[in-house]
């Protein structure tokens, strides 16, 4: 931050055990509906928010963070959250929003829990698609074929992955 003030930042998933991932809410209503499904309260953990009503609840890695996985939005029910798991990323707090202009935030500087069993099964279960997420995400792109909405993050990483190894 000192060296680069005007810079946005990002805080990327490690996928090990008492490592962080991020799930990314975009719909107000989601920790009310996540609620009222599962008769829990979602515990206090840091959080970011992005723009109102829209942020990142970042938690610990564990054993069922882990096998839950990478999910974007277009393989969840309602579209309207993601999980970020491993080698993904969130915006940082202190860094801008690009069409807002509005800062992200901290709003919770509680320390960083493990999130609960039952909110990570709740998760798994508004999965839409039955295979992996690698595979929904492996796109030979060529000519003016457009990225699909929603996997820009992981499509670009993979292509750059795949132009390093190439030298």
């Amino acid at each position: 931050d000192s060296q680069y003030p005007e810079s946005n930042a990002g805080c990327v998933a490690k996928g090990e055990l008492g490592k962080f991932w991020y799930l990314e809410v975009d719909d107000p209503s989601l920790p009310g509906i996540i609620e009222a499904e599962t008769g829990q309260i979602i515990p206090k953990t840091f959080r970011v928010r992005s723009s109102p009503g829209k942020g990142h609840y970042y938690w610990k890695q564990s054993a069922a963070s882990l096998a839950a996985g990478n999910i974007t939005q277009p393989y969840v029910r309602n579209k309207n959250f993601s999980v970020r798991v491993n080698n993904e990323y969130v915006v940082a707090p202190g860094s801008w929003h690009p069409t807002s202009g509005r800062q992200y935030e901290i709003v919770s500087e509680a320390d960083i829990v493990e999130a609960p069993e039952w909110l990570i099964e709740w998760i798994i279960r508004q999965r839409t698609d039955s295979g992996t997420q690698a595979k929904k995400n492996d796109y030979s792109l060529t000519g003016t074929d457009r990225i699909p909405n929603g996997t820009h993050d992981v499509t670009l990483t993979q292509f750059a992955g795949k132009y390093r190894q190439m030298g």
